[in-house]
């Protein structure tokens, strides 16, 4: 159909118009500068038993959060980290991972608070190929190395290793018992200290287990006592561990009591109250800053968390807290060379070296996605209801 003269000005101006809006949007001068936040998922306890760990863990990745954005995100883009509460049981980790995975589209996955609740989430990621970071300890979660699975907590290999260590260089003991709580955190101590025990000659004289909601250990207790134990290992977390310190005062068991870190946080003091009195436990070097070299670039690390942590939330800082930060810091570092992509991103986590954590410094390798050595860890005691330096 022929075209008016009147109408051509008309028309010239709609081509002209449509060719640079074409030339725009293929040389991408239209993109919109912000993208869109990098996701990524948080699956942590944040009630059920499991509340004493999932609560700090979240203060301190909203800390990250904040921290990072205010400083202009990663590469011009927020970073927006989706929390959600699995109530401490795996089921729900198993079903928040996936609607993260499916509704979010996360690029990776911190969590869980527990042993049972990361292994739950364990298949989905390997499953759908994206990063998973834990903030539990069971040695079973990196041992042997899954692919898609890393973890910021010091595993329980580890922590039996210096725990042992400790009984038998400091306080020259060979004879223990066990008390440990029925989940697979518990379950992993108990195949870690049977093993290293016999490696060193210790003999382990007794055994017994509680369940997580129990608030009466003293049957165990009474049972253990009957035995020639000259120290008793706690195994658990919190409340657990100080129902039974309470348990054990109120039975005048007067052998030492040593904790795992599970009860690395505040929360064991004020459960425990006079009962938590000499108490000793292995945990990462945080508690204690000047446990720390100065001058150093963890040193730093702690002495600036801390003083944010407090300033932001008005309590001390714990291991929990820790795990955390240096969860959401280990995954944004490596989105800082893969960006969202969850394979790249998998890959530059497996490549992080010597990243000055709270919890240590974190190398990580194909061999190891835990990226902790024994160096990270330190013998405390509780004394007039604070941390001390037990050794």
């Amino acid at each position: 159909m022929a075209v008016s003269k009147k109408e051509n000005p008309f028309l010239l101006a709609f081509l002209v118009c449509l060719s640079l809006f074409l030339l725009l949007q293929t040389s991408g001068c239209c993109e919109p500068q912000e993208k869109g936040a990098f996701k990524i998922g948080v699956v942590i306890s944040l009630t059920g038993v499991a509340e004493p760990l999932g609560r700090p863990e979240k203060n301190s990745i909203e800390l990250l959060e904040k921290k990072i954005n205010a400083a202009g995100g990663i590469s011009g883009r927020k970073v927006d980290f989706l929390i959600r509460d699995d109530e401490s049981e795996p089921q729900r980790a198993s079903q928040l991972a996936s609607e993260l995975l499916t509704k979010n589209k996360v690029s990776a996955i911190i969590g869980g608070s527990i042993t049972s609740c990361t292994m739950a989430m364990i298949p989905i990621a390997e499953r759908n190929k994206i990063p998973l970071v834990s903030c539990a300890a069971g040695t079973d979660i990196t041992t042997p190395p899954r692919k898609w699975v890393f973890s910021v907590a010091p595993p329980s290999s580890l922590v039996v290793e210096k725990l042992l260590s400790y009984i038998q260089e400091n306080q020259e003991k060979n004879k223990i018992a066990l008390l440990y709580d029925v989940t697979a955190y518990g379950a992993t101590a108990v195949n870690e200290l049977e093993t290293k025990a016999q490696e060193r000659g210790i003999t382990l004289v007794s055994k017994e287990s509680y369940g997580s909601a129990d608030v009466d250990m003293t049957r165990q207790l009474r049972k253990i006592n009957a035995t020639d134990a000259q120290v008793l290992i706690i195994w658990g977390t919190n409340p657990g561990p100080a129902y039974i310190a309470r348990n054990a005062r109120d039975l005048g068991i007067d052998i030492p009591l040593i904790g795992s870190h599970g009860i690395a946080n505040m929360d064991f003091i004020q459960l425990a109250g006079s009962a938590a009195e000499g108490v000793v436990f292995p945990a990462g070097r945080l508690l204690i800053p000047e446990a720390i070299p100065k001058e150093t670039k963890q040193r730093a690390m702690v002495e600036e968390f801390r003083e944010e942590y407090r300033r932001a939330y008005n309590e001390e800082i714990s291991t929990f807290a820790a795990h955390g930060w240096d969860a959401g810091l280990i995954v944004t570092e490596a989105m800082k060379r893969a960006g969202g992509d969850p394979k790249k991103l998998r890959d530059e986590i497996e490549e992080t070296r010597e990243l000055v954590g709270v919890d240590g410094i974190f190398s990580i390798s194909k061999t190891n996605h835990c990226g902790l050595k024994l160096e990270d860890l330190v013998m405390l005691k509780i004394k007039d209801g604070r941390w001390t330096l037990g050794e």
